[in-house]
């Protein structure tokens, strides 16, 4: 029926264009994902519109394209993921979409970034890009060879980011690894980038950044902002730095942060894209401050919230308010001055695949050539990637990406 209508609108008997071709672009601006993959069966002309990277950034970017919160829960009752979508600036409407559905395999959810999500399982080592409103879904290769039989996966954290050079996506995986039996910790972390231009892994260390004392703090929500993605870090003197990866030249860097800041209660998030440390105090009462690093190392203390009651946790930020969930009622606050509980969610439990993000549709492509999932029953498709490898036999594996045991 929408093709049907636009194409009368598009085209007279004579085939010739009845309106600029301005007005029709900004028409196609304003409409939805879902019409706009429609639409481009309508005519070459139109497909190759919609899929030009400049229409797709504009698209993004206009203000018909609201932003909208999206909340990842787990209810261990029912075994399944949940994910809410609210509609609205005041978080009244909602609705749990099927194409935002994610299976029990799904371990971690990094992103969104332009409308894509990174999604891993750890144990499997397998990572794919995903943008539900296009549904597609591209399967990442796996970076390195299955691990030898004593070694195990400590820690792994997964960041989205784009080159800001080709504008391309790419994916950093950053693990410590440690023996089964001794947890003993093996150095340095190692470190994966993917190009999805060049469709492969970069393994690489850094010894003096990545030393086996180094303790990486994954973030609630999306450590991405302008070209680098951020990780907190604690070394064993409990000292405090941030590492940056510069997509750009694909380069480590450390990043200092003020004294007075304890190691101990701090977190990173995004606020209003820069990237931001929530420092907590528990002085009389207990309260947070928001430092915002507006350039390089240059920290500012942007505002005080509190007195926070106790049993509150910090989640992340919705339109620069900070959102809480309360761990004994499960229920979660929007501190707007007012604290407006968030009504219709169902929470089990706030620890487990618990997160808050904010969401735009994307028309960015994850394609690689051909190699992308379309899909119908998207769950499907994620079980079948997500299912268990066979082993490899520990002598026919390349173990030289290995880092060395500490003694």
């Amino acid at each position: 029926m929408v093709r049907h209508k636009l194409n009368k609108v598009k085209s007279n008997k004579n085939n010739q264009c009845l309106l600029p071709e301005k007005v029709i672009q900004d028409i196609l601006l304003r409409l939805p994902v879902k019409f706009l993959t429609q639409l481009k069966c309508v005519s070459k002309k139109w497909c190759s519109l919609i899929r030009n990277p400049n229409f797709i950034r504009e698209h993004f970017n206009h203000k018909d394209n609201q932003a909208c919160l999206l909340i990842h829960r787990h209810d261990p009752e029912l075994r399944r993921h949940i994910s809410t979508l609210f509609l609205d600036e005041d978080l009244l409407m909602c609705e749990d979409p099927d194409h935002l559905q994610l299976p029990n395999c799904i371990e971690m959810l990094v992103g969104p970034l332009n409308g894509v999500f990174g999604i891993l399982n750890v144990d499997l080592e397998r990572v794919a890009l995903w943008n539900p409103a296009i549904r597609e879904f591209s399967r990442l290769p796996i970076a390195n060879a299955n691990l030898p039989s004593y070694m195990k996966i400590v820690y792994c954290d997964l960041s989205l980011g784009l080159d800001p050079l080709t504008n391309e996506f790419k994916v950093v995986s950053i693990k410590k690894l440690g023996d089964k039996e001794t947890f003993q910790s093996y150095h340095p972390l190692v470190i994966a980038v993917y190009s999805s231009n060049n469709d492969s892994w970069r393994c690489f260390e850094d010894v003096v950044l990545l030393n086996s004392s180094m303790n990486v703090c994954g973030s609630k929500s999306n450590n991405y902002s302008k070209g680098f993605c951020y990780w907190m870090t604690i070394d064993s003197k409990k000292k405090c730095s941030i590492l940056a990866f510069d997509f750009g030249i694909e380069a480590l860097k450390k990043i200092e942060i003020p004294n007075c800041i304890q190691p101990e209660l701090v977190e990173l998030a995004l606020y209003d894209d820069s990237v931001a440390m929530i420092s907590y105090k528990h002085d009389v009462e207990k309260s947070m401050d928001i430092w915002v690093m507006k350039e390089e190392g240059n920290w500012t203390r942007d505002w005080t919230i509190g007195p926070i009651i106790n049993e509150h946790l910090f989640c992340g930020f919705w339109k620069k308010n900070p959102i809480f969930i309360n761990y004994m009622s499960l229920q979660m606050i929007v501190d707007d001055g007012g604290d407006c509980e968030i009504p219709n969610l169902n929470i089990q439990d706030h620890q487990f695949g618990f997160s808050v993000c904010t969401y735009k549709e994307s028309l960015a492509s994850v394609k690689r050539g051909n190699q992308c999932d379309g899909w119908n029953d998207h769950a499907i498709i994620f079980e079948e990637f997500f299912q268990e490898l066979p082993r490899i036999e520990e002598e026919d594996q390349d173990l030289s990406f290995l880092p060395v045991l500490v003694n």
